[in-house]
C-alpha cells in the first residue's frame, strides 16, 4: 500500500503539508523528528490519509493535491470542517 497524507502543524492550524509514502508511521515520525527540510520548523499531527495500491496512483494524487489549487482547496475544506 501507498499513502497520500495530510499533516497539520500543531502550532499553526493554517499550515498543512501533503506527502506520499509507503510507510506512514515511519514517515510521520520522521517529520516530527525534524528529518525533513520542508517540515522541520513545526510539529505535526496527521489529519488525513488515503491508501492506494500502486505508487503511480499515489504519486498522481499527491501531485494533483500539490499543484491543483481547487483539488487542494476542496480537500482542506473537508478536513477543516471535520476538525471543528
Amino acid at each position: 500500500m501507498y499513502y497520500v497524507y495530510v499533516l497539520q502543524a500543531t502550532d499553526d492550524s493554517d499550515v498543512f503539508y501533503v506527502g506520499c509514502t509507503s510507510n506512514l508511521q515511519n514517515r510521520f515520525a520522521s517529520h516530527n523528528r525534524g528529518k525533513n527540510r520542508s517540515t522541520r520548523t513545526h510539529k505535526w499531527r496527521l489529519v488525513y490519509y488515503e491508501a492506494w495500491t500502486t505508487l503511480s496512483a499515489a504519486r498522481t494524487r499527491e501531485y494533483r493535491l500539490k499543484h491543483n489549487g481547487k483539488a487542494k482547496y476542496q480537500l482542506l475544506k473537508r478536513i477543516r470542517e471535520s476538525l471543528e
